[in-house]
């Protein structure tokens, strides 16, 4: 699965092709904040295994433009993602697509936290007229 499977979603959902930046009207980033924990009973070869097609997944859609950023925690079993979707639509078939949803394995997930973003130059040009009262 992996890279294929968020191929096949990246085609399927519009998210082929998609590239990053404001200047293309329609699309939103978000920041994605997701918690991992290796459920009791679950092997470290299980665990980590899952987690790598994840990876794979997520560097397809690097390379896709769904995600401009992707780093893991240092330290803990966290990732966080500058993501760019059109909708929330289209975000949460992509998230739905991803191997630790299709292969059953959403319970290690523990916290899933999406913050939609804007451009701090448009915020500041809001403070221009927001500060003249």
């Amino acid at each position: 699965m992996g890279a294929e499977a968020l191929s096949h979603v990246a085609a399927s959902s519009g998210l082929d092709g998609l590239r990053i930046g404001h200047e293309y009207e329609g699309t939103m980033l978000f920041l994605l904040r997701a918690r991992l924990a290796k459920p009791s009973g679950m092997s470290n070869k299980e665990f980590y295994g899952v987690w790598e097609k994840e990876a794979e997944a997520a560097l397809g859609a690097v390379k896709a433009g769904a995600i401009k950023h992707i780093f893991k925690v240092a330290g803990k079993h966290e990732v966080i993602a500058v993501c760019d979707f059109p909708d929330g639509d289209i975000m949460d078939q992509a998230v739905q697509g991803l191997p630790i949803f299709q292969l059953g394995y959403s319970h290690v997930v523990t916290d899933v936290e999406w913050l939609p973003l804007r451009p701090y130059e448009h915020w500041a040009q809001d403070l221009k007229k927001l500060a003249q009262g």
